[in-house]
C-alpha cells in the first residue's frame, strides 16, 4: 500500500511541477512520458561532442574527476556510487538539480528544462527513475 502511495505521489509531484512551470511560462509541455526517443540515455544524450562544441562530462569534469572518470562505465548510475546520501559528497539528485536549474543555462533555455530528458516514468506503476547510458569518452 505504501509503495502504491509513493508511486502515485511521485507521479503527481512530477505532473504538478511541470504544470506550475507551464503556468509561469517557464517550461513547454512535457514530452511523451512513454517515448523511448527523448534522450533515452539521459546525460550522454546532451553531454556529447557536437559541431557546436565538446560538452562531454569528461571535458566538464576534467582534472577534478580524472580518476573517477576512468571507473565510470554508465552515466550517471556509476556516479551515484560515490555521490549518494550519507557520504561527504553531494548526492547526485541535489548536485544535478542545482547544476541544471540554479540559473538559466542551456538546459533550461535550449532543452526546455524537461524533467523527462533525465527521468523516465513507467506509466503502469507511476514509478519515476533516472535514465542512464554508456559513457561517451
Amino acid at each position: 500500500m505504501v509503495r502504491i502511495f509513493l508511486s502515485a505521489f511521485s507521479a503527481a509531484a512530477l505532473a504538478c511541477g511541470v504544470m506550475a512551470l507551464q503556468q509561469q511560462g517557464e517550461a513547454p509541455s512535457p514530452p511523451d512520458m512513454t517515448s523511448p526517443k527523448a534522450f533515452p540515455n539521459g546525460c550522454v544524450g546532451c553531454h556529447a561532442k557536437t559541431p557546436a562544441g565538446d560538452h562531454r562530462l569528461s571535458v566538464a569534469l576534467g582534472k577534478t574527476h580524472a580518476d573517477a572518470l576512468k571507473q565510470v562505465k554508465n552515466v550517471p548510475a556509476d556516479c551515484s556510487k560515490c555521490h549518494r546520501p550519507g557520504t561527504k559528497l553531494v548526492p547526485m539528485n541535489t548536485l544535478l538539480h542545482k547544476l541544471h536549474y540554479a540559473e538559466q543555462g542551456f538546459f533550461t533555455t535550449g532543452f526546455g528544462g524537461q524533467c523527462l530528458h533525465c527521468h523516465k516514468m513507467d506509466p503502469a506503476t507511476g514509478k519515476v527513475t533516472l535514465k542512464s547510458g554508456p559513457r561517451n569518452w
